[in-house]
C-alpha cells in the first residue's frame, strides 16, 4: 500500500513526523510529562506509573455535565460509570488500550466522559486484568463478563462496545466470544486505532519508527507479555471478520503505524457486505483520543463517532 505522493512505504524521521502532526495537537503533547522509556524492555510497573502520570495531567479535561461512579461487573472488577446529568439514552461498554499491560478506567476517564457527553448514553468503563500478570484469555474473559453485567443489572436492551487501541482488539474478541443471544444485543462495534492483525503494513513501515511504543519490537513485546505460548494466541481480528454481526465504526489515526490495520478491516468487512464505516482522523497520532478535551481535530473525531454511537440504538 502507498500513499498518495507514492512514498508511503518510507520511513519517516522523527522530525518529519513532529512537523507533519496538527500543531495544537503538538503543543498539547508538549505540556505532558515524559519519561525516555524504552516500551519494549522496561518493567511493565514502571509503564504503568509513566502511563498514569500522563492521564493524571490530562483529567481537567474530564466532562464536567458527566458525573461519575463506580461500578462494579460480574465476578467482581470493578470499573467506573459516566453518566450525563441530563439523563442518559443507551449504554455503552468501553474497553481501554494500553497495550494489553497499561491504562484502566481511570487512564480513559476524559475519553469516557466525552463520550457520554457527547452520545447523551451511559458509558461504562471496564477494568480487566493486565499482562504479563495475567496471560491472555484473561482479558476476554474479563470484558464478556462486563457485557454480560452490563446487559443484566442497567436493563439495557442492547450495549455499543467501544474501545482503542488494545481495547478496540478486545471489543471483537468479546463479540467473538459471546454466546448467540448475547452477540446479537451488542448493537454496534466502535473501535479506535485497533491492533487487527494487519502485520507490517506500510504505514507500520512508515510511522513505527517514529513512534514511541509502536514500532516492531515494542509490538512484538506486548504480544509476548499476552500470549507467550505459541499454542494460546488470541484470534486475529482481521482473519476471523466476516458478514455476520453488528455494524462496525473504524477510526484511523492518519500518522499512526497501525493505520492500515483499520482501513485493511473496513475492506475486509466490506467485501462480506457488513455495515462499516471508516473515518480518518487528519493530521493525529495513535492515541489521539486523550487530547480531546485540547485538540479540535481529536474532538472533531470523537464527536463523529459519537454520532454514529448514538445512531444505534
Amino acid at each position: 500500500m502507498r500513499d498518495a505522493e507514492g512514498a508511503m512505504s518510507n520511513p519517516i524521521t522523527p522530525a518529519d513526523f513532529e512537523a507533519a502532526l496538527d500543531p495544537a495537537y503538538r503543543a498539547a503533547e508538549a505540556d505532558l510529562p515524559g519519561e525516555a522509556l524504552d516500551w519494549s524492555t522496561d518493567r511493565p510497573e514502571d509503564l504503568r506509573k509513566a502511563y498514569d502520570a500522563r492521564s493524571r495531567a490530562l483529567a481537567g479535561d474530564v466532562a464536567p455535565d458527566v458525573t461519575v461512579s463506580e461500578w462494579r461487573a460480574e465476578g467482581g472488577r470493578l470499573g467506573l460509570a459516566f453518566r450525563p446529568r441530563e439523563g442518559a439514552c443507551g449504554a455503552i461498554l468501553y474497553l481501554h488500550g494500553g497495550g494489553w499491560i497499561v491504562g484502566s478506567p481511570e487512564t480513559h476517564a476524559v475519553v469516557c466522559s466525552l463520550l457520554a457527553a457527547r452520545t447523551g448514553g451511559s458509558v461504562f468503563s471496564a477494568d480487566y486484568r493486565l499482562a504479563p500478570e495475567h496471560r491472555y484469555p484473561a482479558q476476554t474473559e474479563d470484558a464478556v463478563a462486563a457485557v454480560r453485567a452490563l446487559l443484566a443489572s442497567e436493563a439495557a436492551a442492547t450495549v455499543v462496545l467501544a474501545g482503542d487501541s488494545a481495547g478496540a482488539t478486545l471489543c471483537f474478541w468479546a463479540w467473538s466470544a459471546l454466546e448467540p443471544e448475547l452477540q446479537a444485543r451488542i448493537a454496534g462495534i466502535c473501535g479506535f486505532y485497533g491492533v487487527y492483525g494487519a502485520g507490517k503494513t506500510a504505514s507500520f513501515a512508515r510511522y513505527g519508527p517514529a513512534c514511541p511504543g509502536l514500532g516492531a519490537e515494542d509490538i512484538a513485546a506486548y504480544r509476548a507479555h499476552l500470549a507467550p505460548d505459541a499454542d494460546a494466541q488470541p484470534p486475529c481480528v482481521l482473519e476471523e471478520a466476516q458478514g455476520a454481526g453488528p455494524p462496525v465504526y473504524l477510526s484511523a489515526a492518519a500518522l499512526d503505524p497501525l493505520r492500515d490495520d483499520s482501513l485493511a478491516l473496513a475492506a475486509r468487512l466490506s467485501r462480506h457486505r457488513r455495515a462499516v464505516t471508516l473515518s480518518e482522523a487528519a493530521r493525529l497520532p495513535h492515541g489521539y483520543l486523550h487530547f480531546a478535551g485540547r485538540v479540535p481535530a481529536a474532538r472533531a473525531e470523537l464527536e463523529r463517532a459519537a454520532e454514529w454511537i448514538a445512531g444505534c440504538g
